[in-house]
């Protein structure tokens, strides 16, 4: 009976064997040369050309100077900015129709945007309107 006890003890242990045994595997990165892990960073991230790495520079020192890009409303892809420049300009502004936006575009007086629009200045009829958009630190003009 000592043995039957012993020999059920021991299949059981043997079955659960891969539940609580620790596995002992060497660690690759102990046993890596430099030159080794060096490459495999290199791997991990993708190079960056010369060319893009300036264009983020480029990208970095416009936002310094003319503020980050403005949020569009995705219905028409107008500028939140430019609708409430709308409101202050527009002598009916609960009127105004946004057709639709040129995407934002960096130029030499800001964030650029030509937009199509409907509005009804004379209370009779709709006129279809285009206007250019310059955005500089959230602030709006008009060409």
């Amino acid at each position: 009976m000592k043995y039957l006890l012993f020999i059920i003890i021991i299949f059981i242990l043997w079955l659960t064997a891969p539940m609580w045994q620790a596995e002992h595997r060497i660690d690759k990165s102990i046993v890596l040369t430099e030159e080794e892990k060096i490459s495999q960073e290199d791997t991990k991230q993708p190079h960056i050309s010369k060319e893009e790495l300036i264009q983020k520079e480029k990208e970095r020192k416009f936002t310094e100077k003319f503020g980050r890009k403005p949020q569009v409303d995705h219905d028409s892809d107008t500028p939140y900015v430019v609708k409430s420049y709308w409101k202050k300009i527009f002598k009916y502004p609960e009127s105004i129709i946004p057709m639709s936006c040129t995407p934002l575009k960096m130029s030499s007086k800001g964030w650029q945007t030509v937009c199509n629009y409907k509005t009804m200045e004379n209370k009779r009829s709709y006129e279809l309107q285009q206007d250019t958009y310059y955005i500089n630190q959230g602030i709006v003009t008009q060409r």
